[in-house]
């Protein structure tokens, strides 16, 4: 077949089926999915277990080199204009 001087080929399906394809059985594929996704469940909460006790020995060692030192008097929240040289705008202040 000749389009605009072109020749153009149709190509044929072949329908030989590979072994796997041949040999696969529906019912043992889906309860094999089926077992899989309950492991999956099973894998998330043991993921999120081992989580948890990495965090906590991450917070355990981060506490640990902290030194707690009690206040001392009231502590005041000011406000920001109150602080500040007056609301003059520099280039380095706040927006």
């Amino acid at each position: 077949m000749v389009v605009h001087g072109l020749e153009v080929m149709l190509l044929v399906e072949v329908a030989i089926h590979t072994y796997r394809v041949a040999t696969i059985q529906e019912m043992v594929n889906t309860q094999a999915l089926q077992q899989a996704l309950d492991l999956l469940s099973m894998l998330r909460g043991y993921t999120y277990l081992r989580e948890g006790i990495a965090k906590a020995w991450m917070a355990h060692f981060y506490n640990h080199k902290v030194k707690e030192r009690p206040l001392k008097g009231d502590l005041v929240v000011r406000k920001r204009e109150a602080t500040e040289k007056g609301l003059i705008q520099e280039n380095l202040t706040p927006n």
